[in-house]
């Protein structure tokens, strides 16, 4: 209380254990007169766990939105996903609404669970890298991949998109689906019950049969945009194989160099950044909503894209 002469204190906040190891091999495959050939690989795998928090604290929010959250939680792993979802009876079939009275874009449509809940964690399984570089007389050409195995990330935009109705996934509106899933809604007690003969019986009922047109009203009323339904459809794999960069150089023979000031000379055209082969349906999954040096994570809110990069130029040692 604020009569206490204090409105906030700095606390530790907890605890957190890192596992996993980091392991790096060189090696040269091919070694003659004029070529070689060398590689590299690294592989990381660390899993970090929050151990414990500070006292009368549940979670301490790193960054998101209302319903759309990167948290530190007491046992979860560090940055995980908090969201809200579609709600699912206890054999995790989602459950579409059967009640009648319910408006035609709710009626035979998933029904929002509003409890916020854990889908996940940001950060991947593991990450590689594997670089080779040839070299052939003065020439040599490298290049590096990138693999991130793992990880989720919240395509808010794509959320933002679904309400404005200006995604590509919503060229199918006005055609008629079923959704699959079980029949059921929530009673004025907030259980699932189901209609059954028209009369309500505790539980969810059998497997969906109910015809339902996509339509505006799901994204603008109903629970089929970020804006007005849950996050969780928007929770996407953040998983990538890219190549980071190449590089092709020329090294001037030694014999053009004796009357300079120069003891090397290197001609070199790089590329950053130039393919990318990821499941995520937002752009660049390396982009942060929050910054680069933000405790947060996994978050896609019409942030700015990566950028592709080529640089030409002219390495001289003294």
């Amino acid at each position: 209380a604020p009569s206490s002469g204090f409105t906030s204190a700095f606390l530790n906040a907890g605890a957190m254990e890192t596992t996993g190891f980091d392991v790096m091999l060189n090696v040269t495959p091919v070694q003659t007169q004029n070529f070689s050939w060398d590689f590299s690989v690294n592989f990381s795998n660390p899993e970090t766990v929050v151990k414990e928090l500070a006292p009368g604290v549940d979670n301490i929010g790193l960054g998101g939105f209302v319903s759309a959250q990167i948290r530190a939680v007491e046992g979860d792993p560090y940055r995980s996903i908090y969201t809200t979802e579609f709600l699912k009876d206890e054999q995790g079939r989602m459950v579409i609404n059967d009640d009648p009275s319910q408006p035609d874009y709710l009626h035979g449509a998933p029904i929002w669970d509003q409890e916020m809940k854990s889908v996940g964690k940001v950060p991947p399984r593991y990450t590689a890298g594997l670089t080779n570089t040839f070299s052939f007389k003065g020439f040599s050409l490298s290049g590096t991949i990138d693999i991130k195995q793992g990880g989720l990330m919240w395509n808010g935009t794509k959320g933002a998109m679904y309400f404005f109705g200006v995604h590509g996934d919503q060229t199918n509106r006005g055609e008629t689906k079923v959704w699959e899933g079980v029949k059921g809604h929530l009673n004025d007690q907030g259980e699932l019950v189901h209609f059954e003969d028209e009369e309500e019986v505790a539980g969810p009922g059998e497997s969906n049969n109910i015809e339902w047109t996509d339509n505006q009203l799901w994204y603008t009323d109903g629970y089929g945009s970020g804006f007005t339904g849950p996050p969780n459809p928007f929770i996407e794999s953040s998983e990538w194989i890219r190549l980071r960069e190449i590089t092709l150089a020329y090294t001037l023979p030694q014999n053009l160099l004796t009357n300079s000031f120069f003891r090397k000379a290197e001609v070199y055209f790089t590329g950053n950044n130039l393919w990318l082969e990821t499941p995520y349906t937002g752009i660049d999954p390396e982009t942060n909503l929050n910054g680069a040096d933000s405790n947060s994570r996994g978050l896609d809110y019409f942030n700015m894209p990566g950028t592709k990069s080529y640089t030409f130029g002219l390495r001289l040692g003294f």
